[in-house]
């Protein structure tokens, strides 16, 4: 009866080391284009204060989120910043189409200059491009 008794106490216990729980691995990034431009009118008076709201973007006819910050040390400049849909991020060159309303315009107007960044792949934390490492397994 002892014996059946350790028998079951040994059968019970874990067989060899027990693993450690898998942590699971998170990657993050943070890609954003930026774009610097001067804005003024044709006296080449400078346009300042001008926020987000002032401006829109869109590529293929797709909006864009934007960013705008006016440089505090130079009034009338300002960067413009997107974080392209992981879908345009092939590696290619796109057209940004800006356009702009100053306040009291009724009418959104072209801003001239042409924005043509290439949005990168995005990439894992090796640098090998995330499109072509599968969802269901981990980088190695």
């Amino acid at each position: 009866m002892l014996e059946a008794l350790l028998l079951g106490a040994v059968i019970g216990l874990p067989q060899g080391g027990t693993q450690a729980p898998q942590r699971p691995i998170f990657h993050g990034e943070a890609y954003v284009v930026t774009w610097q431009i001067s804005f003024q009118s044709r006296d080449l008076r400078k346009y300042h204060g001008l926020t987000s709201a002032n401006f829109q973007a869109t590529t293929n006819k797709n909006s864009i989120a934007l960013d705008v910050a006016e440089d505090p040390k130079r009034p009338g400049h300002y960067l413009l910043s997107i974080n392209p849909p992981l879908e345009l991020r092939d590696g290619k060159t796109h057209q940004i189409d800006i356009q702009y309303r100053l306040e009291g315009d009724k009418k959104w107007r072209d801003f001239p200059a042409k924005w043509t960044p290439v949005f990168e792949k995005p990439r894992d934390g090796e640098g090998r491009d995330l499109q072509q490492v599968a969802p269901d397994r981990e980088p190695n």
